[in-house]
């Protein structure tokens, strides 16, 4: 009755090069719906920098058209392409579609063992600091917890451009090869105002709303 899981070992190896080894995993139904109709969340973290990618989606059945262009994207910046991925074993990554999409791109699909999170340790880390920023970025801002998505976009961003503990460089310049520009951060939820055309505005109109 008072039996418990002992420590769970390290497993897998560590990526030597971006794309090498990709872990995936999804997180939802969120308990509201976002602005732009999605309940699910799916994260992507190249293992080799640390670089995070994430898409929004309203059911689990449109996660694997995202996941390839999220792939079609990375491998595009990087000039290579995804070799291995790991997830869990949810139907969302183990189908026929999928299987075939990695099949034909030659890309070897690891799974974690059933009730094993911890096989999946990096995406599920990952999934848990983003909602911890989510969370403390809607409250601090006041805002209501229909725009989770766009803070939790804005959480990965700010993840990809922030220093590592253990890193020489953030996730964006292991990635890119370029250092991050962060002049243009702004606090989250703050005022902001766009500029009107002149065609939609008479003279005495403000320029920016």
């Amino acid at each position: 009755a008072k039996q418990s899981r002992g420590p769970f070992p390290a497993t897998g190896h560590k990526a030597v090069k971006p794309l090498g080894l990709v872990h995936m995993d999804v997180c939802g139904p969120m308990p509201e719906t976002s602005l732009g109709g999605s309940r699910y969340v799916t994260t992507v973290l190249d293992d080799c920098t640390g670089l995070s990618a994430v898409a929004f989606t309203e059911t689990k059945d449109a996660i694997g058209k995202k996941v390839r262009a999220i792939f079609e994207a990375l491998e595009n910046i990087a000039g290579r392409r995804v070799k291995e991925v790991r997830t869990d074993r949810g139907r969302e990554f183990v189908n026929q579609t999928m299987g075939d999409y990695f099949s034909n791109k030659g890309i070897i699909h690891g799974t974690t063992v059933g009730y094993t999170p911890e096989q999946n340790g990096a995406a599920e880390r990952l999934n848990r600091t983003l909602l911890e920023k989510t969370r403390a970025m809607l409250v601090e801002s006041e805002l209501p917890q229909q725009l989770w998505a766009e803070a939790l976009a804005t959480a990965n961003y700010l993840r990809n451009i922030s220093p590592v503990a253990g890193a020489k460089v953030t996730p964006h310049e292991a990635f890119m090869g370029t250092k991050p520009d962060i002049s243009h951060l702004r606090v989250f939820g703050c005022a902001a105002y766009a500029h009107v055309p002149k065609e939609k505005r008479n003279k005495l109109e403000p320029v920016s709303r």
